[in-house]
């Protein structure tokens, strides 16, 4: 493991937008940053299973949003009653069992949490009130006086009946299609009295309902297809924790994002024609303990302090009887693992924006489950987006552009058709135009590497997401991480048709993989491990794969592949725990890799980088510790500090950077609007100055 940097300076953390105070005491309230003129307005909505599934997972950028001013509405689905005692861990005091003071204690957290990040005071004041539902129901909405773009919503499911003793599934047996009906809680306190029945199709409604109300740029969800894993109690890095099964997290997360996706498919069904639908993003959860951690040192202690507060840290009265914060998370947050990362379920492999050789660029995402792409002439301005279908489709897409300048997409179809396993497939699709600059073709589903294969078919949805290679000779390789953790791939040679799913074996690869052709036409292919990085590579063009591994530090998070001006295939990763970008590079073209990389410092922030290399000189956009974008510039193969730029409106997922045929490169980030935004470089001399941030269409 590299060494861990001391203070956030180090690694060029801007200390401006991470005031940690690890105590939890709160102290003096937070400076909110100055209005920026490129700041972008957007909504947002956060669905997830249990009160603090929002401070340990999806922060940073929970936080990010509400800083930003932009409307963030958080939806709780389950109370999170557990065994109904609000006691610290290991505390064996005896505690009479309270499932809704325990839960509405929880709840009271949580607005802690959310009021300290929006105002800087934990105690600032709600307003509460009773939000009807279809089917009669009734949820308790919280909004923030002080702040009324931030607003909470508490469904109020029993999360486990089994262990109340309140009749009814839980969550995962009602995504699944058990029968019968999960109730809500009812508290003495709170606009709702009522309790209320969720059946399965109910619960989808209702967050569609919701999802319809508040009309979101954005919607994060959980995981809904957590990694598989054997545990192992034996061993602490497979202990089976609070994960439930052969899966890496917790049941309800994983049934709550999956049914907040059959609610996405459900409002883009009704939206069909629209111009543009909300984004996603889906959050890793208890998997995040197992990998490299992806926060820098200011962002993490910033999350530990958000979660002191929620956890009642400090013991002081808040004026509710029921109590003011979760105690089982007053001491253990800092050490769980979780919180340590931020890790995006379906994290891309940032080749989203492409340039063909006469230096027309397009760049791809998903809006409303369907692909769009927005087209530039050279040098040009980019139009506005243009819908593709395919859905629906999960939240990223990869491209490549053939040598004659078609352009080529890729994304995983999410099916929902029945409650069954059988019925909830992915599969691998794709899109290509029928000649430079025409019209896209019908979308190919070509499958998923498990089909055909004996296994259980909740474990068949865990492909991952795809990276695809165009190579000189006009073929088409594809490649995704399969269900074993290992590397499979799909070939099409020029003017024939795909090849069946080839398993490439390796293994024990994170998501989130990198492909790349060298000058002759052999490919290599890049995984993150946890004792390296793992890699594919031809002998020659077209010939068999061999897999081996980079004997270097594990990186945090996937790499990103590139071919340089020099012909040598190099990676940029981000280091754990300091986020600082590394480069690896091949000590000649086709040759070994170099194991000590470059250096480039880097702003912080956590995901993919994005990477394009020409005449000495490497250009990384990333994402920062401010969820924007810093684009670093680095010229030779030394450790040096890159000359890091901040710029741009708030981001989703990770950034794009390509090249341009007379020598400049161009930035691309999707908004949190939605909205496409591109820098281009002023000057194609290695000059770090950019034109300013400009939205597309």
């Amino acid at each position: 493991m590299l060494a861990v940097a001391g203070s956030a300076a180090a690694v060029g953390v801007p200390t401006a937008v991470w005031l940690a105070d690890d105590d939890g005491g709160g102290g003096a309230p937070r400076p909110k940053p100055k209005a920026r003129p490129d700041k972008v307005a957007s909504r947002q909505l956060n669905i997830v299973a249990h009160p603090d599934d929002d401070l340990y997972f999806l922060n940073p950028d929970v936080q990010q949003a509400i800083l930003e001013g932009d409307e963030v509405t958080g939806v709780c689905v389950t109370c999170g009653e557990t065994d109904g005692k609000n006691v610290r861990d290991g505390d064996k005091t005896p505690v009479p069992v309270d499932f809704p003071k325990y839960s509405a204690a929880r709840q009271t957290g949580l607005r802690a949490a959310y009021a300290e990040m929006a105002v800087g005071d934990r105690k600032s004041p709600w307003s509460r009130e009773a939000l009807p539902l279809p089917g009669g129901r009734v949820a308790d909405l919280s909004t923030l006086q002080a702040a009324p773009h931030v607003r909470l919503v508490f469904l109020n499911l029993w999360q486990d009946g089994t262990r109340s003793g309140v009749p009814g599934p839980r969550p995962r047996e009602l995504w699944a299609g058990a029968a019968g009906t999960i109730p809500t809680m009812t508290y003495k306190s709170g606009p709702s009295t009522t309790s209320y029945a969720y059946d399965r199709a109910g619960l989808i409604e209702v967050l569609a309902a919701l999802i319809e109300r508040y009309q979101p740029s954005v919607i994060r969800t959980m995981d809904p297809d957590p990694d598989y894993l054997k545990h192992n109690n034996a061993d602490h890095a497979t202990r089976q924790h609070a994960d439930f099964g052969d899966y890496a997290d917790h049941q309800d997360h994983s049934a709550i994002a999956m049914f907040s996706w059959a609610a996405i498919q459900q409002v883009n069904s009704r939206a069909a024609g629209a111009a543009a639908g909300p984004a996603v993003e889906s959050y890793r959860g208890y998997v995040n303990e197992r990998w490299p951690y992806t926060l820098d040192e200011a962002a993490f202690r910033e999350k530990v302090r958000l979660l002191g507060i929620y956890g009642w840290t400090d013991g002081k009265s808040c004026g509710d009887p029921y109590g003011c914060g979760d105690l089982k998370v007053a001491d253990g947050a800092p050490g769980t693992g979780w919180g340590q990362s931020t890790t995006h379920r379906y994290p891309g492999d940032t080749s989203w924006l492409r340039t063909a050789p006469d230096g027309r660029q397009a760049a791809f995402a998903v809006l409303g489950g369907q692909a769009v792409v927005w087209s530039a002439a050279p040098a040009g301005a980019f139009a506005a987006p243009v819908p593709l279908g395919g859905g629906p489709l999960l939240p990223q897409v990869a491209a490549a552009c053939t040598p004659d300048g078609r352009f080529v997409v890729f994304g995983l179809r999410m099916h929902l058709e029945a409650a069954s396993p059988g019925g909830q497939r992915r599969s691998l699709v794709f899109a290509e135009q029928t000649g430079p600059g025409g019209r896209f073709s019908d979308w190919t589903d070509l499958g998923n590497p498990a089909d055909g294969i004996q296994l259980d078919a909740n474990r068949a949805r865990s492909v991952g997401t795809p990276s695809a290679v165009a190579l000189a000779d006009g073929g088409i390789q594809v490649f995704v991480r399969n269900t074993g953790t290992g590397l499979s791939t799909r070939y099409r040679p020029r003017g024939g048709t795909w090849g069946p799913w080839t398993d490439l074996r390796g293994g024990a690869i994170q998501d989130g993989i990198a492909a790349v052709a060298d000058a002759d036409g052999r490919i290599e292919v890049f995984g993150s491990r946890k004792d390296g990085i793992a890699r594919w590579s031809q002998a020659v063009p077209g010939g068999p794969f061999t897999f081996g591994r980079l004997d270097v530090p594990a990186p945090a998070g996937p790499p990103v592949a590139l071919r340089g001006s020099d012909d040598r295939l190099r990676l940029a990763v981000r280091q754990p725990q300091t986020t600082q970008v590394l480069v690896y590079a091949q000590r000649k073209p086709g040759g070994d890799w170099d194991p000590k990389p470059s250096a480039l410092g880097g702003p912080g922030g956590f995901g993919p980088v994005a990477a394009v290399h020409r005449d000495d000189r490497t250009v990384v956009a990333t994402r920062n510790d401010a969820g924007n974008v810093s684009v670093g510039q680095h010229r030779g193969n030394g450790n040096a500090d890159a000359s890091w730029a901040p710029g741009g409106p708030a981001l989703l997922h990770s950034p794009s950077v390509t090249l341009a045929p007379d020598g400049g490169f161009t930035v691309a980030l999707l908004g949190v609007d939605g909205r496409l935004y591109t820098s281009r470089s002023l000057r194609t001399d290695g000059s770090a100055e950019m034109t300013p941030w400009t939205a597309a269409g």
